[in-house]
């Protein structure tokens, strides 16, 4: 009895991870897959020991399958070409400069080390504004939406900016440009986010703005770059939707894509905002971007438009 109540929990618990009923509890749980797969290799190394075949099986089994459903949330098809310069090659650096422990004016500073082409800013509020007017100078062209919630966005750009919107899916804001990156190429750069979701009604309100979402996603014909962060998990039902809907796909190969000091205990850490791509955009280089004490704070990518 315990052999096969032993069985069932692992396969049960495994699928539950991977496809979460409309439970608060399994939903919360779903960050914890990786941690659940190493577990499952501990437990079928364990059972070998105890000469369990069975469990063995199960155990690995089960690891493999979460393993593979974590590989198809990313992007394994990127080849990250290389940094080659040319006149179709575009640079974003989505940040959010509040997680920084440094003073605000600071970290804005510090971005433009990297030199990129467009800098997206989260969580983009009066003090953020203030301090991002040192970026004037290098990046003229400016389009944001202040807010105190979380929700606000910042944009800054060395290209002119052909068109600009600012659009609400339900009560969250998002802002689009159009970019001429040359005189036959035309980016439109989108960027949406959503506060951390709590409860079920979270989830469901999300779910509802990521389908009107991906509604004016599909609709684009440019090459597209989305840079978003939901806090949720890339391998969240809800996320994995959003993309086959709106036909994007992620800037990343693997979960600790772009960290650079990767560890065993670097597979457990859950990526933290997306830039997302859709065909005619191909991603050549993509990064971790942190302050000067190491914090995470941002993503960095470069692309190539087909």
């Amino acid at each position: 009895m315990v052999h096969w109540l032993t069985i069932f929990f692992l396969i049960t618990f495994s699928i539950l991870l991977l496809i979460p009923p409309d439970i608060l509890l399994f939903k919360q749980l779903t960050k914890y897959a990786t941690h659940w797969m190493f577990l499952c290799i501990g437990f079928g190394l364990i059972f070998m020991l105890l000469d369990i075949n069975s469990l063995l099986f199960v155990s690995f089994a089960c690891a493999a399958t979460i393993a593979l459903f974590l590989h198809s949330s990313f992007n394994s098809a990127i080849l990250l070409a290389g940094d080659n310069k040319d006149e179709s090659t575009f640079s974003v650096l989505y940040v959010n400069p509040n997680l920084s422990k440094e003073p605000l004016p600071r970290t804005i500073k510090s971005l433009l080390k990297h030199q990129a082409d467009l800098i997206i800013v989260d969580d983009y509020h009066p003090m953020v504004h203030a301090a991002s007017l040192q970026l004037d100078d290098i990046y003229p062209y400016r389009r944001n939406i202040i807010l105190e919630n979380g929700l606000g966005k910042g944009m800054f750009c060395k290209t002119s900016v052909a068109l600009s919107d600012t659009l609400h899916f339900l009560f969250t804001p998002s802002l689009f440009v159009e970019l001429n990156i040359n005189d036959s190429i035309r980016l439109t750069v989108g960027s949406c986010s959503h506060l951390l979701p709590e409860n079920l009604h979270d989830y469901h309100y999300l779910s509802q703005v990521l389908q009107k979402l991906s509604a004016k996603l599909v609709n684009i014909k440019d090459p597209t770059i989305l840079a978003v962060n939901f806090n949720i998990e890339p391998w969240s039902q809800e996320l994995r939707d959003f993309k086959d809907m709106a036909h994007l796909s992620s800037s990343r190969r693997e979960n600790n894509e772009g960290v650079h000091n990767k560890s065993i205990l670097s597979a457990l850490t859950v990526p933290g905002g997306e830039i997302l791509i859709n065909q005619k955009v191909e991603c050549s280089h993509f990064s971790i971007v942190s302050d000067e004490q190491n914090i995470p704070i941002g993503l960095f990518g470069k692309y190539k438009i087909r």
